[in-house]
Formats: structure tokens, sequence, C-alpha cells
């Protein structure tokens, strides 16, 4: 009866090298005596390795998902190193945050004169800043 695993004069060790190689040593006999079992492992162990390729931007997402973590790039094109929370915890680019604060400076003076006639006039709650109004008046004193 055929007996799988050597006593036929038929099996030959090179035909099962991929088997063999992955449980014999380095210094067995067996693999020096057939180099194409080193060959075979290399190459059987290269395949299960894969290369890291470029991330694709095929499904782009929110603000919310790329700051997150669970998209790469948002519709435009930002990635969640060009993002980050606003002091109300809206989600904005670096960019437009720097350029709020650089703008700033053009209504400062307004924007104190308010809040400094406000005071003045013991204002809580909303007030619309309206030509006529004493709120307008007592702003435009402190602003000039």
């Amino acid at each position: 009866m055929f007996d799988f695993w050597g006593s036929s004069p038929l099996w030959d060790p090179i035909q099962f090298s991929f088997v063999v190689c992955l449980h014999t040593s380095a210094s067995d006999p067996i693999r020096k005596q057939y180099p194409c079992f080193q060959a075979r492992r290399t190459r059987a162990l290269a395949t299960t390795h894969k290369t890291k390729m470029a991330r694709r931007v095929s499904v782009r997402g929110s603000r919310g998902q790329v700051f997150r973590g669970s998209r790469h790039h948002t519709n435009s094109g930002h990635t969640k190193s060009m993002l980050m929370k606003n002091k109300h915890g809206k989600i904005v680019t670096r960019k437009s945050h720097a350029a709020g604060k650089r703008n700033y400076k053009n209504i400062r003076g307004w924007v104190n004169a308010c809040t400094k006639a406000r005071k003045a006039l013991g204002i809580t709650g909303f007030c619309a800043v309206k030509k006529g109004t004493a709120l307008y008046k007592k702003a435009r004193e402190f602003y000039n």
C-alpha cells in the first residue's frame, strides 16, 4: 500500500519543500542538501506581507468624521491636521481661525464701545444696536 510520508520510491522531498521548510531549522541537513527549501520559504512569506500603498481618497466625509478619524478627507480636501475645535466646540480650519483672529482688530474698538455702553445703561440680555436708540448713541460716545 502507498505510504504518503516516504516508503514509496516515487516520493520527492522537493515536492513537499514548503511544508518541510516551515518546520525545519536553518542548520538542518535536508535544507543544505536542497537549496530550493530556502528559496521557496522566502517566496511564500513574501506573498503574505502586503506592501503599504498610499491612501486613496475615494470616500470623503464631513468635518466631524475627519476630525474623529473615521474618514481621511473632507469634501473640500481638508485632513485632520488642518482642522481644530474653536472655543465654542465647532470644528473649523486652522487657516480660517487664524484669519478671524487677524481681522478682529478691525472691529475691536466698536465691540468694546458697545460693551461699555451696555454696562453704563444697565442692559442685560438682547438689545439691538440700532441707529436712534439710546444704546447706539452711548456706544458712539465711547467709540469717538
